[in-house]
């Protein structure tokens, strides 16, 4: 499944995963208490998130990501309409780089700028064609 996918709002989508999921261990359906606690956020955000309190899009992608992944949906599932799909790795390295050092961040930047350069240089010779590796 893609982004968005299945009908209504986010707020609807994670309703629908809380009333038909149910915990491998216990059988019941799940609390907002056991799912923020399995996703590492406050149950009173699930709890507007379900309620449609507060506004998905103001809401961390990761958080999203990890509670559609908690009940077994793909990651894009509960990302609001409109949004781009966020590919996991991408995110998982965003969050990594938030706790790296402003001299840390410039470092990276010139690292990934040169993959970026050394990858263009590479796509654009003849004997490259179909083979894009550095």
């Amino acid at each position: 499944m893609g982004v968005n996918s299945g009908p209504g709002t986010v707020a609807e989508r994670l309703s629908r995963l809380f009333d038909t999921v149910t915990s491998p261990h216990t059988g019941k359906r799940f609390t907002d208490r056991e799912v923020g606690a399995a996703v590492g956020c406050s149950h009173t955000l699930i709890f507007d998130l379900r309620k449609g309190n507060t506004p998905p899009e103001k809401t961390q992608a990761g958080i999203l990501m990890r509670l559609a992944r908690h009940f077994g949906m793909d990651d894009n599932h509960l990302m609001p309409a409109g949004s781009s799909p966020v590919d996991p790795e991408v995110w998982s390295f965003a969050m990594r780089a938030k706790t790296i050092s402003p001299q840390g961040l410039a470092m990276l930047n010139g690292v990934l700028d040169h993959i970026a350069e050394l990858e263009a240089r590479a796509a654009t010779r003849p004997e490259a064609a179909g083979n894009a590796s550095i």
